[in-house]
């Protein structure tokens, strides 16, 4: 039994009794076949390969009755009560191994299920079920039905709607896959064939919707009224499709296929939203996973869980916030996103989709640049990593590839391992023009790009000199100079490598800091979400004194040196209020000055680290500086990235809520990749400079160009309330809402270019009447009257040399005049 929080708190054995002057139980080992909890009376009800039926109280656990002799043995069970009548009728249903559905109706669940004959000793109270079916002992109590033989195979699942008297059930039988039938027989039954039967299946009424999964790999969609075709086939699974479960309130379709891989589904546009690998301790290479008849469990409400077993693992899978807060069909792909990641020496967005699209974008303007599509033909990706010149792009089959940036042509095609070992990871490295890969075969792979320059299809080399050191599946890694390369595996375990000697550093691994273990509740076995080099620390000499390397588990933030005796230096939750969410994203400034991090929750924290974990000679657990943290997202945050454009730092996030955007320092939108478009240069609220160094006056100041653009009485440095890093976060800059809705009120159809370029001349307009507000016209005109609207002929906004020029000469003329 578990507590709401998903921890363990008690484990019962079923059959096994222990009677009077034993001290041990005994009994023998009962194979469960189902299992379903009664809601109105708290009673679970476990139906065993024995053909009987064990009712459990749930606040001792003990064995309250014991229904044997069934006909057949019960293969799936389901439960209905009233929920708005407790007290009144339950029905149990279950189907058994000959394909007859059974109906044991209880008059009074709550006060007795059974008859109990007098007895003085207590224990279970057997009831015997022909008693039930053919005498009718229990009839003041409960009440039985049969509907005989209505599968020819075993049925394999149930599900009573009690407000309709309606039983629907499915079995592997072709001519009978499943069954909607009248407990009375008044009405039609639905029939739906199949050729390979149906595995498992799930109803929403309100959506009038049906889905089913079957061994053919597919799941399908029918109308609740029409069986004679599906109104949608999703495909994507590669083994049987054995449980699935509809989320009504977002309007999603979960399935979950023998080999592992759980998909999420729009039930509206029945498009593939989310694809997970679960990697359970148990899976053998090159065997399936074994599971029971019902291996997930959607957990809705507070929770808001997907709940995946296999064998003695249990997977909990939180789902994402359903609250939205873009626009309708505003997004930057069709499909969540995997990375945004920033290019310096082109100034490019590179943003990536699960479906295989990579699009660039210009940060300058936000144009599109260039967009691949279906880069690997149709697999979904995993990974996507950018070096200066090349994209690194990782799918789930394994194969990675790299590409041009330029010309987003394919360059190599590197070749996995082995078809049954994913890769999670891979980085280029440019030093020694290798790509490295990770995954779970557990080991470091190399492609020399450098040897094998005119091949396109490049094969593994697995002679990497260290060997493999990782116990568990490598999850992430990074690469940074002097040549260092960082692998964390599942079980929390870091090493930091030589790329030129390929020998590692160190191991790193929560395991000596017993203090912080109980503090934090730290297993050294945590799952490392991420990991980042400090590529300016390592450069600048910090790898004998400070920490040059983050990483990120269970929502805490590590920093560790790898030298030196005291290896982790910095530890502190990193999360804003739930301990739930975790970091899934990490990146650094140009100068390591800052930390961006974005977590599940949606949220973009950047932190002050220019003086954290340089030197210190313990553990220091206190936040390094938070210069601003916001809520950027609906889903999480996949990627995050700082860009330094001119003078300023930039925010580039992606989501798996399918968007991408470029935000201030200090949390203020500036637009939306793929649906707005901007010109940084005219928008001079974006130069919204990050307090960085710790000085208070630092923290409160923000950029003169900002300055200019407000009123004298405006000043927020001293006013109360006013935020030190500038507008709400969330809210897009004004002059660029300003540009947009100049381009939306237009009543002329102008074109995108044209009204693009209106935007653009009204912004220019703009500034030259603040400019140009005060005007002394005795120096511009010799006694004649100069108007604002004059001075907007004026062609350039900053003076060229022969205007200064003809400037000096107008004014030696002016005095002369004034002297004569």
């Amino acid at each position: 039994m578990w507590t709401s929080k998903f921890t363990l708190e008690t484990t019962h054995q079923l059959g096994f009794h222990k009677k009077a002057n034993q001290r041990e139980s005994v009994g023998h080992r009962l194979w469960i076949l189902d299992a379903v909890y009664m809601g109105d009376s708290h009673r679970l009800v476990v139906a065993t390969m024995n053909r009987s039926l064990l009712f459990y109280e749930t606040n001792t656990f003990t064995e309250e009755f014991n229904l044997f002799g069934l006909p057949a043995a019960a293969n799936s069970l389901d439960y209905w009560y009233d929920a708005e009548q407790p007290g009144h009728e339950g029905i149990l249903l279950y189907g058994d191994e000959a394909g007859s559905l059974h109906l044991l109706r209880f008059s009074s669940p709550i006060t007795r299920l059974f008859e109990k004959p007098f007895s003085a000793q207590p224990g279970t109270c057997k009831v015997f079920m022909q008693d039930i079916i053919e005498f009718r002992a229990q009839e003041q109590c409960v009440r039985h039905t049969e509907l005989t033989r209505l599968h020819p195979h075993s049925v394999l699942q149930v599900k009573f709607m009690g407000d309709a008297d309606t039983v629907v059930s499915c079995s592997l039988s072709r001519r009978v896959s499943l069954l909607i039938t009248d407990v009375h027989g008044k009405h039609k039954s639905y029939t739906f064939e199949l050729l390979k039967g149906v595995n498992c299946f799930d109803l929403d009424r309100g959506m009038k919707v049906i889905a089913t999964g079957s061994s053919d790999h597919l799941a399908r969609l029918y109308n609740t009224y029409v069986s004679a075709r599906p109104t949608a086939i999703l495909r994507g699974h590669r083994t049987p499709v054995i449980a699935l479960a509809i989320h009504a309130e977002r309007g999603q379709l979960f399935t979950y296929s023998r080999d592992a891989f759980v998909k999420a589904w729009d039930l509206g546009e029945h498009t593939c939203l989310r694809t997970i690998a679960l990697r359970f301790p148990t899976i053998q290479l090159g065997r399936a996973p074994e599971h029971g008849l019902y291996p997930i469990l959607l957990a809705p409400g507070p929770h808001d869980a997907l709940l995946v077993a296999s064998n003695e693992y249990l997977a909990w899978l939180k789902l994402g916030s359903d609250e939205s807060d873009t626009v309708v069909g505003k997004t930057s792909a069709a499909t969540p996103l995997l990375a945004a990641l920033y290019n310096p020496s082109f100034q490019q967005v590179v943003v990536s989709s699960v479906d295989g699209t990579v699009s660039v974008y210009d940060i300058e303007s936000g144009e599109l640049s260039l967009v691949m599509r279906d880069v690997h033909q149709g697999s979904e990706l995993r990974h996507v990593s950018a070096s200066e010149r090349n994209l690194v792009t990782v799918d789930r089959s394994g194969i990675t590839k790299v590409w041009s940036l330029q010309t987003g042509e394919a360059l190599y095609e590197l070749l996995p391992v082995s078809r049954h070992d994913a890769v999670t990871a891979a980085v280029y490295v440019p030093d020694t023009r290798q790509v490295v890969t990770v995954g779970w075969s557990r080991k470091i792979v190399t492609y020399d790009l450098s040897k094998d320059a005119q091949a396109h299809k490049i094969p593994p080399n697995l002679s990497w000199r260290g060997g493999q050191l990782h116990q568990a599946d490598i999850l992430t890694l990074d690469a940074c100079a002097p040549s260092l390369l960082v692998t964390a595996s599942s079980e929390g375990e870091i090493i930091v490598w030589s790329v030129i000697s390929q020998k590692p550093f160190v191991v790193l691994q929560f395991e000596e800091e017993k203090a912080l273990k109980e503090a934090f509740a730290v297993d050294e076995k945590m799952v490392v979400d991420g990991v980042l080099l400090l590529e300016r620390r390592a450069a600048l000499g910090y790898t004998n004194s400070g920490a040059i390397l983050v990483s990120s588990q269970a929502g805490r933030l590590a920093f560790w040196a790898v030298h030196g005796q005291d290896r982790l230096l910095g530890l502190f939750e990193a999360v804003n209020d739930c301990k739930e969410d975790q970091i899934c994203s990490l990146a650094e400034s140009t100068d390591s000055d800052l930390l961006a991090t974005g977590d599940t929750a949606g949220e973009v924290c950047i932190w002050n680290v220019a003086d954290y974990c340089i030197k210190q000679d313990q553990v220091n657990t206190s936040m390094p500086p938070t210069l601003h943290r916001w809520r950027a997202h609906s889903a999480a945050v996949v990627g995050v990235s700082i860009a330094q454009f001119d003078t300023s730092s930039l925010i580039i996030t992606a989501s798996a809520d399918m968007c991408a955007k470029l935000w201030t320092i200090g949390g203020e939108l500036l637009g939306l990749f793929g649906q707005d478009s901007w010109n940084l240069k005219k928008l001079a609220l974006y130069r919204t400079d990050a307090p960085v160094g710790g000085s208070d006056e630092k923290h409160s100041r923000r950029s003169s160009v900002a300055k200019e653009h407000e009123a004298p009485h405006e000043s927020t440095d001293n006013v109360e309330g006013s935020h030190p890093l500038g507008p709400i976060p969330g809210e897009k800059c004004p002059e660029f809402q300003r540009s947009l809705m100049d381009v939306v009120d237009s009543k002329v159809d102008l074109g995108v270019k044209a009204e693009r370029r209106l935007a653009e001349q009204k912004a220019v307009w703009g500034q030259r009447r603040r400019r140009f507000a005060n005007i002394d016209s005795s120096k511009v005109f010799r006694e004649e009257l100069c108007t604002p609207y004059q001075a907007l002929a004026i062609a350039e906004l900053a003076p060229t040399d022969t205007e200064i020029s003809f400037s000096s000469r107008m004014e030696q003329k002016n005095t002369s005049l004034s002297e004569q």
